[in-house]
């Protein structure tokens, strides 16, 4: 990166300062983002003057430490790759230090197992949000004409329905239908049939043969069986 200053923005996509396993190369990296995010020239001294305002020049070895570098860099041809190995370890060094404190825990009987799946699971969860890519950027140009083709697709339907049906035909023109990638909140005061409203939601995706699962915190399994079956019956049983 230090030879080659478009590297330092691939780079940056990758991992970050707390990757390195040596202090000294985290530092230098941390003073490299610094000077690109500020779209400031990068180069030996410049890098230097960063690290001296950081007060941790000397902290990495001085100047000398900074030209070892640059001397010992052939090219920045592979960078992905470097970046990639870099992250690698640090995945492992966490899974590792993970590995240890559940270990430590599990051998105390303060610790309950529910406890500990539970730290685990967290963990494990924190660990996949440093694996997962970003999604990349696309042009409106490379897009614009299979929009265009939905859009016509829809209006020459008899139907405006993209995904699944929500038995709502109003609903259904507002929205198209329930589509994969999208979170619908259904909100409102209380009583005003928001859970009657999200049963009759998933009964009838379920009778057009889609999986439906429902999970409720305020409604005991029993009546949300008995309401479920209700949206189809003529008479509500119950009363």
């Amino acid at each position: 990166m230090l030879i080659d200053t478009d590297s330092i923005g691939i780079a940056m996509e990758h991992i970050n300062g707390s990757d390195f396993y040596m202090p000294n190369n985290s530092i230098i990296f941390c003073a490299l983002t610094t000077l690109y995010t500020q779209n400031s020239p990068i180069d030996q001294l410049t890098v230097c003057e960063q690290l001296q305002r950081d007060g941790q020049l000397d902290q990495v070895g001085g100047e000398i430490a900074i030209s070892g570098i640059i001397g010992e860099t052939a090219s920045s041809a592979n960078i992905i790759y470097h970046c990639q190995v870099v992250k690698d370890k640090y995945l492992k060094r966490q899974i590792i230090l993970c590995c240890k404190v559940t270990l430590g825990e599990a051998f105390d009987d303060k610790n309950s197992g529910d406890e500990l799946l539970a730290k685990i699971n967290i963990n494990t969860t924190l660990l996949d949000e440093e694996v997962i890519k970003k999604e990349d950027y696309v042009s409106v140009e490379s897009i614009a004409y299979d929009i265009y083709n939905g859009m016509n697709e829809v209006n020459n339907r008899e139907n405006r329905i993209l995904g699944i049906d929500t038995g709502m035909p109003s609903l259904n023109n507002l929205i198209g239908g329930f589509q994969g990638g999208h979170m619908i909140v259904l909100a409102g005061k209380p009583g005003e049939g928001k859970s009657a409203c999200a049963l009759e939601f998933a009964m009838t995706s379920a009778c057009n043969d889609a999986p439906v699962g429902i999970f409720s915190l305020e409604m005991p399994e029993p009546r949300k069986r008995r309401r479920g079956l209700f949206i189809f019956t003529p008479r509500c049983w119950d009363r």
